[in-house]
C-alpha cells in the first residue's frame, strides 16, 4: 500500500468515526431540545392559567397547603411546650400554662399547637387547649410557630355544630383590604370532661386584616 493509499484509507476511517460519534450524540441533542421546548410549553401555558383565570394562581395553592397544614396541626397532636423558665422542661398540656410562659418565656419553643387530648386520636380535640388558644396564644407567637408573614393573616374559629354551646375565636379579622382568602373546615369531636360534643374547626388564611 503506498503512501497516498494508506492516507485515503486514513480518511475514511476518520470519517467513519465521526458519522458513528454523531449517531451517538444526535439522540441526546434531539432529547434535550424536545425537553426545552416542553419546559417552554409548560411555563406559557401557566403564564396563561394565571392570566385568563385569575383566581388560579401560585399565590392562592401556597395559602391553601399552608391552610390545611395548621389545620392538621391542630387536629392531629397534643401540641408541646418547652424554655428555659418552663417548670421540668415543658409538657404536651401547654394550655395549664400562663400566657406569659406560653408567649414571652426566654427560648420558648412551641414545636405546635395541637389541640387533641393525645397524640393517637386525631380530631378528638380537648376543651382546656381550645380556650387556652384563644385566651392564652398571641397571634404574633402563633405566626411565628407556622412561620407566616407579617402580612399574612390567620383567623381560627371552633364551634360546636348541634348548638353554640361551645364557641371560640382565634387570630384576627377581615377588612375591606382582605385578599387571597382561603379557608379550610374540618369535623371533630369536642371533649369536655365527660362529655364528647360534635364540632366544626374553621381555619382562614388571608392578606389583610384587623
Amino acid at each position: 500500500m503506498n503512501r497516498l493509499t494508506y492516507e485515503n484509507q486514513q480518511v475514511r476511517d476518520n470519517m467513519k468515526m465521526l458519522r458513528k460519534d454523531f449517531g451517538g450524540v444526535a439522540p441526546v441533542i434531539e432529547y434535550l431540545f424536545a425537553f426545552t421546548v416542553f419546559i417552554l410549553v409548560l411555563s406559557i401555558y401557566y403564564t396563561a392559567l394565571g392570566t385568563l383565570f385569575p383566581s388560579y394562581n401560585t399565590e392562592t395553592t401556597h395559602l391553601e397547603e399552608k391552610c390545611i397544614l395548621i389545620s392538621d396541626s391542630l387536629l392531629g397532636n397534643t401540641g408541646w411546650i418547652q424554655g428555659d423558665t418552663i417548670p421540668d422542661g415543658g409538657s404536651e398540656h401547654w394550655e395549664g400554662y400562663s400566657a406569659r410562659d406560653i408567649n414571652h418565656a426566654s427560648h420558648i419553643s412551641l414545636a405546635s399547637l395541637g389541640l387533641c387530648i393525645d397524640n393517637s386520636s386525631y380530631g378528638v380535640l380537648d376543651y382546656d387547649k381550645i380556650m387556652a388558644l384563644e385566651d392564652r396564644v398571641e397571634t404574633v407567637t402563633f405566626n411565628e410557630i407556622f412561620s407566616l408573614t407579617k402580612n399574612l393573616a390567620v383567623n381560627i374559629s371552633v364551634r360546636s355544630t348541634a348548638s353554640d354551646i361551645i364557641v371560640s375565636h382565634f387570630g384576627v379579622g377581615t377588612a375591606a383590604n382582605t385578599r387571597d382568602m382561603v379557608t379550610v373546615e374540618r369535623f371533630c369531636v369536642i371533649t369536655n370532661n365527660d362529655a364528647r360534643i360534635m364540632g366544626k374547626v374553621t381555619v382562614k388564611l388571608f392578606y389583610g386584616g384587623v
